[in-house]
């Protein structure tokens, strides 16, 4: 009978191996736990070891499913032609080095976005302005969405409604000018 042990929580290994008589191995599983939490690979150790046999270890990389995410945060919802969208590009991690981030908006003619921010070493975020264009043409009211990508990032999304303050022109004439009774 053989003990195993690891030195992290990051794995799900059986406490004992059995190997039976006869036999010159056995084999065992090894279960990674997904805690749902951002963490660094890791490499871990696994240990065998039983009386009158020389301990043996082994290491094996555990990378984390979880990826560091942007949001796009916007203190407003509503904007009319010719304002200003202050908004906040965020990470849920303190970028380690420059952090170049892709910015869209899917109604490039009304909604203007730069085509990259840098979040900043050290920093988690970066303020950046879209600008709400004034096309001097009557449209209807849109909900464009503004999307933050970067390598190895969930992309972060926003949603604003647009308002047109451009009014359509009416005119009124009549054919003939002059009717009779």
């Amino acid at each position: 009978q053989f003990k195993i042990t690891t030195d992290s929580k990051r794995l799900d290994i059986p406490s004992t191996l059995i190997i039976a008589n006869g036999q010159s191995a056995a084999y065992f599983n090894v279960g990674v736990i997904d805690n749902k939490i951002m963490d660094s690979s890791d490499t871990v150790n696994i240990r065998l070891s039983s009386d009158g046999y020389n301990a043996i270890e082994r290491y094996v990389l555990v990378r984390d499913d979880e990826r560091p995410a942007l949001r796009v945060e916007i203190n407003g919802s509503e904007y009319h032609e010719g304002d200003t969208i202050k908004m906040v590009v965020r990470s849920n991690v303190v970028a380690s080095k420059d952090l170049s981030v892709k910015l869209l908006c899917d109604n490039k003619t009304r909604v203007k976005v730069p085509s990259y921010v840098t979040i900043a070493a050290g920093c988690d975020s970066v303020s950046v302005d879209a600008i709400v264009l004034n096309d001097n043409t009557p449209s209807l009211t849109i909900t464009p969405s503004i999307r933050a990508y970067a390598d190895n990032y969930e992309t972060g999304e926003r949603l604003v409604i647009v308002y047109d303050d451009d009014m359509p022109e009416f005119e009124l004439s009549f054919m003939p000018a002059t009717v009779s009774e």
